[in-house]
């Protein structure tokens, strides 16, 4: 993945994912999570709980881009 993700809340279940990209009819989240593109919202200005798998995910394409000098994914 290229750069920082769009991060959107799912209107399924309220939780904001990470997003690659937002397709014109349906967006996947680095989880998987997918939902038509118009069932997404903008998470700013709301206390929306983030997708810990996205979190995840989106933290070891950092270390794999940046390095780990934490060692947190070792």
């Amino acid at each position: 993945m290229d750069g920082e993700p769009r991060w959107r809340v799912s209107g399924y279940d309220g939780k904001v994912h990470a997003f690659p990209e937002l397709g014109d009819a349906f967006s996947e989240a680095l989880c998987q999570h997918s939902i038509p593109t118009g069932h997404l919202s903008d998470p700013e200005g709301r206390h929306a709980l983030r997708c810990v798998v996205c979190l995840l995910v989106f933290g070891g394409d950092l270390a794999e881009k940046h390095g780990d000098p934490g060692g947190w994914s070792e």
